[in-house]
């Protein structure tokens, strides 16, 4: 294993793709790698590295591409769930990340991250607050349509590993989206005293933050009534919108 302290003596003399393979799991762990080491509390969280979330409206500019996200897998949710939830992605308003495996799709990501060379960290930082952004509108619109908007106004979504959390704003139909520094900090510093602040950042919003989640999550799809997205919507999007409901050997 590469150890993070032996890999900051030199960091700044790494270009991107080295950061992303020796580094970035030092920073923010793998979902799927923890729940196959035991973490049995994970196993319905599915992770994406570099895909773009291909059936959501950007805010501006290119869809987001994250170099890692994690969310929820269609493990998580029941059948019915799925086929009430299924119609929404047409709508282009909830995040997927799109996977050559239609159970490997995931939707809702509530975690991202960013990693960049020391000169291009303003760039990060501003795609992690897209792709985070559009992550808390998904979010949203999923309690909106279940009239349920009151549970998540004002509320947080953990976020994205510059240690920030982005939070929504609902008044009169307009919602706002807002993001609130965590912490700063530069693991390189006080001999890596803060080394593993991120770690344990992604650690806690998986083990203590997630389960709680899910549970609402679960209980806004149980809500959602029959015939939500008219069928105009669904054919102007079916194209981009994957199934997650789908007839496989593997079901």
């Amino acid at each position: 294993m590469i150890h993070l302290t032996s890999f900051v003596k030199d960091y700044r003399q790494k270009n991107e793709s080295r950061v992303i393979q020796y580094i970035s799991r030092l920073i923010v762990p793998s979902a799927e790698s923890l729940a196959v080491d035991g973490a049995k509390n994970l196993k319905h969280l599915v992770e994406s590295v570099n895909e773009q979330w291909s059936s959501s409206i950007a805010f501006c500019g290119p869809r987001p591409q994250p170099h890692y996200a994690a969310g929820f897998g269609r493990s998580a949710f029941t059948e019915d769930q799925l086929k009430k939830f299924e119609p929404l992605l047409a709508t282009t308003r909830i995040p997927i990340a799109r996977s050559s495996w239609p159970h490997l799709l995931h939707v809702l990501p509530f975690l991202t991250s960013e990693v960049k060379g020391t000169t291009v960290l303003d760039i990060a930082d501003r795609q992690n607050a897209h792709s985070m952004t559009l992550a808390v509108r998904g979010v949203v619109e999923l309690f909106k349509l279940v009239g349920r908007e009151d549970e998540v106004n004002r509320d947080i979504l953990p976020g994205f590993l510059d240690l920030t959390r982005s939070q929504d704003f609902i008044e009169e139909n307009k919602t706002s989206f807002y993001r609130h520094p965590i912490r700063t900090f530069d693991f390189t510093s006080e001999e890596g005293k803060h080394k593993w602040s991120a770690y344990t950042f992604a650690k806690n919003v998986y083990d203590k933050w997630m389960p709680d989640h899910l549970k609402s999550i679960r209980s806004a799809m149980d809500d959602i009534p029959p015939g939500v997205v008219s069928q105009s919507e669904l054919g102007l999007c079916q194209s981009i919108a994957p199934s997650f409901v789908d007839d496989d050997d593997g079901q």
